[in-house]
């Protein structure tokens, strides 16, 4: 079972919210990967923001349980300090990862795909364009329509929006 990129890239965000070793990280994403696929064979209908918080779990209780050498429970293993040295002498910190609400996303995301449920094939196709940052008169040449149909459908996927957020 194969996982979009868009997919990939939140399981990356979450193994990179909870540590900033590299490796680490590439262990996590592997780690919940694994997980995810197992999940989505077992419970097929769930929604994404459903398999990506469990994905999260998965991934904290991984790291407590000792397996990874990030935890507190490998004491045995030297945590690197935040600095590269490089071989002149001189330090550099290690860029921090930035401190973005994944679980925001993720329920946005969540949202998205609901609302893409109700719409015409035109309007998903017009939504995800929109999502991308697209004008609506690039859009309309994309598709080879009006800027007017264009602002129809976009009107259209905002009333089939209001039901959600209402």
């Amino acid at each position: 079972m194969a996982f979009s990129s868009k997919v990939d890239k939140k399981l990356m965000a979450i193994a990179k919210k909870l540590t900033r070793d590299r490796h680490l990280q590439w262990d996590l994403y592997q780690e919940i990967s694994i997980h995810l696929w197992q999940v989505k064979c077992q419970y097929p209908d769930k929604s994404e923001a459903w398999y990506l918080r469990g994905c999260r779990y998965c991934a904290i209780d991984y790291l407590k349980r000792g397996k990874s050498i990030d935890s507190k429970q490998r004491p045995d293993v030297k945590m690197e300090d935040l600095y590269t040295s490089f071989p002149d002498g001189s330090l550099e910190v290690l860029p921090i990862i930035d401190n973005r609400d994944y679980e925001s996303e993720i329920i946005f995301s969540d949202l998205v795909d609901k609302i893409k449920a109700k719409l015409t094939e035109t309007q998903r196709t017009i939504l995800d364009y929109l999502l991308e940052g697209f004008t609506q008169k690039e859009i309309g040449n994309f598709l080879t329509i009006s800027q007017q149909a264009v602002s129809k459908h976009r009107r259209g996927i905002q009333q089939v929006a209001a039901q959600f957020l209402l």
